[in-house]
């Protein structure tokens, strides 16, 4: 559901917003010590499909310390729109230092009845102790909250302030009027596949299109039915697979195709194709789970040909034959240099490639083609095709092309496995240009199925150093007005410009975004003075949550947007990343064991079922316990299987999914968003904001990686990307997991010696040395004061 907060009292919060702290006020009609912020989570459940809607929660405080004459009460509601869990602050302005000493002794917080029909409102009692950080002087910047929770008995620690919670938290649960689906629920992906054959031998299938029909549904159920993928192009003989997409606009559209609808191909007449008459009835439905499924019958005429009947089958599928005379042998003898254009076969190289282009001067870059080239390679210059991607580019950014190199035979292939480089070509004459000297050492290698896979490795043969599944050139072009290659020089005589004339160089000026701790994209920003600038950039740190933008790094005054008249700093604020309460962080028990061989291969893809594994060993025993199962919705996890285990407790608990309705697909790899999406269904908290990844958008995994990326557990490449459906590494992996859990050593002198090593994670240098060697070591540990984690002996 999407989350809407209405802000009462906009004018003052907007003087007064802070997060888990306090800040001093500016100058007002009456000064005021502080603003205390108590952070409050709602959590709003539904039964029985009802619909919340909109509503307002409030929230009582009671037993002030003696005199609290100098304390207001300016904001103690929460509003919530829809399930969800959803966040705000209690606030109490505060006069004096001496008033806040007066709330020292602690207050209470309850939610306030609204007698609301439908709602079951929270009991819970709350006790908040304010206190100020011993040894600090006296002021907001040094006050920190303790909350307990009175209804679990919970006694408060007076002296130490010791908590397990960061915020207050109420749930509330609404059984009320019928719920409106969203229609995204209702979404229906059917799978078929398309068969080309021809009927004659020495005869090449042209290229169709092939179209499907759907019938046997009302026309106003068609009226309000989003369709999409009934046509499939088709390049020849060969096995296509399509996706039909179906989205109803409400329930009752979902319910009027209850009865089913029928599926077949449309013959369009074309005498040269034999068109298959085969009709599929498909019949939509509710699964157990609370979504939507489908059931695939095939109609087969019963023994005699007198009455149709339905056979239940697993897969759509069509054939079509093509019977004209197409093009001969002696075609493709002519134009056997054409096909050799043709960018896949089984042996097909493929290297993904990414050209960024910085701007240098004030001048915009050029639209400009770069092309590539390969060297150091030993198989004869006859056997390969090279079908080297000349990637256009038009100004600054980043762009994806490929290097895709296709030899005729295995041979050809094994020859090139042996490695090659590949480097960017640079014109005699560069103009203002800066080309990329970068010379990428590839090794391609073809797993058990056939599949083409390369490791790259930049400027060395050696392939020791950061392995990645792809190459990038960065070119720059630096030119100024009047197509100069260096910035023009200041005339001696010149009196001056005008720093305040928008109009005149002197104008400008730049807004720095101060990672603090962390690393942020694009650090720098230049304006024209007087700019209103919004501040929506995010940062990353490792464990830890961006809270937004700040003044100064103390994270004293939180900024959302500035007007820049000189040069800028703004700075992260962080919070420290809970973990997750499914899973045990506090046992650093190794969860990856590695190989006989004393490998553990980093570099290597690792699967869906192994992942589950993992996760799985890490929930925490009273979790895994209360999920616990051997059944399964997946055609492909049977009961013998070493993972099934994992996989049905992990599906249980809503941690996992299948790649469809039946299909788990356990001995695929896992792919980057797969592998977020997972570390995010384990948080329930709200994370507000975006991440900065440009290839995202209108991803199913999008809210996800957005989600695991501000809890501070993903990150993503250099160019901005995150390329959500690249296979994730062995080491990526491990270093994901690591921070879920808050397993964060950061320097060599953090570990031990003595602990278990792997003859392929011996370089201390490469970045996954030490993330590997915790994932692998069990350890007893203590917290360093910057949240990294030092081993104290090995288990």
């Amino acid at each position: 559901m999407k989350k809407t907060l209405h802000f009462k009292a906009l004018a003052l919060l907007l003087c007064l917003m802070l997060v888990l702290t306090l800040i001093p006020a500016t100058a007002s009609a009456a000064a005021i010590f502080g603003v205390l912020e108590i952070p409050v989570y709602k959590t709003v459940t539904a039964e029985n499909g009802a619909n919340p809607g909109e509503a307002t929660f409030e929230f009582e405080l009671s037993d002030f310390f003696a005199d609290d004459s100098g304390i207001t009460v300016v904001g103690n509601t929460v509003e919530t729109d829809g399930e969800g869990t959803f966040n705000d602050t209690i606030k109490l302005a505060i006069a004096t230092e001496s008033d806040f000493y007066n709330l020292t002794e602690g207050f209470k917080v309850t939610e306030k009845n609204g007698g609301e029909d439908g709602w079951t409102y929270d009991t819970t009692e709350w006790l908040v102790l304010p206190y100020m950080v011993e040894g600090t002087t006296a002021s907001p910047a040094a006050i920190r909250l303790a909350y307990y929770n009175l209804s679990n008995d919970e006694e408060p620690d007076y002296q130490s302030h010791i908590t397990r919670y960061r915020a207050l938290y109420f749930e509330n649960k609404y059984a009320g009027e019928t719920k409106e689906t969203d229609p995204s629920e209702l979404e229906l992906d059917i799978d078929f596949i398309k068969h080309v054959e021809v009927e004659n031998d020495g005869v090449t299938a042209p290229d169709k299109e092939f179209n499907l029909v759907m019938s046997g549904v009302s026309e106003n159920v068609l009226a309000d039915l989003e369709t999409d993928g009934f046509n499939i192009p088709t390049k020849g003989e060969g096995k296509y697979k399509g996706t039909i997409r179906l989205i109803p606009k409400n329930e009752v559209v979902f319910e009027g195709m209850g009865n089913g609808f029928m599926l077949q191909e449309d013959n369009d007449g074309d005498a040269d194709w034999e068109f298959d008459d085969t009709k599929y009835r498909i019949i939509p439905n509710y699964n157990a789970a609370g979504g939507v499924d489908y059931e695939i019958y095939k109609e087969e005429l019963s023994e005699g040909a007198v009455a149709v009947e339905l056979q239940p089958v697993k897969t759509i599928e069509f054939t079509n034959i093509y019977t004209g005379d197409g093009t001969t042998d002696k075609d493709k003898d002519k134009d056997k240099d054409k096909d050799k254009d043709k960018e896949t076969n089984e042996y097909t190289i493929s290297i993904p490639l990414t050209k960024v282009v910085v701007q240098g001067g004030d001048k915009k870059a050029p639209s400009t083609e770069f092309a590539f080239g390969i060297s150091n390679y030993d198989v004869p210059q006859e056997n390969l095709h090279i079908n080297l991607d000349t990637i256009k580019t038009n100004g600054k950014g980043s762009y994806e092309g490929a290097v895709i190199i296709t030899p005729v035979d295995e041979e050809t292939f094994e020859g090139l496995a042996k490695g090659f480089m590949v480097f960017e070509k640079s014109p005699v004459d560069l103009g203002d240009w800066e080309y990329d000297s970068t010379e990428w050492y590839i090794v391609p290698s073809k797993d058990d199925d056939g599949e083409v896979t390369v490791t790259c490795y930049e400027n060395t043969q050696g392939g020791e150093d950061n392995p990645s599944n792809g190459i990038k050139f960065t070119n720059t072009y630096t030119a100024f007005d009047g197509s100069t290659t260096t910035p023009p020089t200041k005339d001696p005589d010149d009196p001056g410009e005008d720093p305040d004339d928008p109009g005149k160089t002197g104008s400008k000026v730049t807004l720095t975004y101060d990672a603090n701790g962390g690393s942020v994209y694009d650090p720098i920003e230049e304006y024209e003075k007087g700019t209103k600038v919004e501040l929506k950039k995010t940062a990353s740190r490792d464990g830890f949550t961006f809270k937004g933008w700040y003044t100064d790094a103390e994270g004293s005054t939180k900024v959302a947007e500035i007007t820049i008249n000189e040069d800028t700093t703004v700075y992260a604020g962080w919070e420290q990343t809970p973990i997750p309460p499914m899973l045990d962080g506090s046992d650093h028990t190794a969860y990856v064991i590695g190989y006989e061989d004393g490998t553990v291969r980093p570099g290597n893809n690792i699967t869906r079922a192994e992942v589950t594994m993992i996760f799985y060993r890490l929930l925490k025993e009273e979790v895994r316990n209360a999920n616990h199962t051997t059944e399964n919705v997946f055609e492909d996890v049977s009961s013998d299987q070493w993972y099934n285990e994992a996989v049905s407790t992990m599906a249980k608990a809503g941690i996992i999914k299948g790649r469809s309705a039946t299909e788990f697909a356990p001995n695929a790899p896992i792919t980057r968003a797969e592998y977020a999406t997972i570390c995010a269904r384990f948080d329930s908290s709200v994370a507000y904001g975006t991440s900065d990844f440009t290839d995202i958008s209108g991803h199913w995994a999008e809210s996800y990686i957005n989600r695991a990326a501000i809890l501070g557990w993903v990150k993503g490449y250099e160019d901005k990307t995150f390329r959500p459906d690249k296979e994730i590494t062995r080491a990526e992996a491990m270093t994901l997991t690591n921070r879920v859990l808050q397993r964060i050593p950061d320097e060599i002198e953090d570990l031990l010696t003595g602990m278990r090593t792997f003859s392929d994670n011996s370089d201390p240098t490469v970045w996954y040395y030490i993330p590997v060697q915790e994932a692998t070591n069990s350890h007893d540990y203590t917290k360093k004061s910057s949240g990294h984690e030092k081993w104290t002996s090995l288990k």
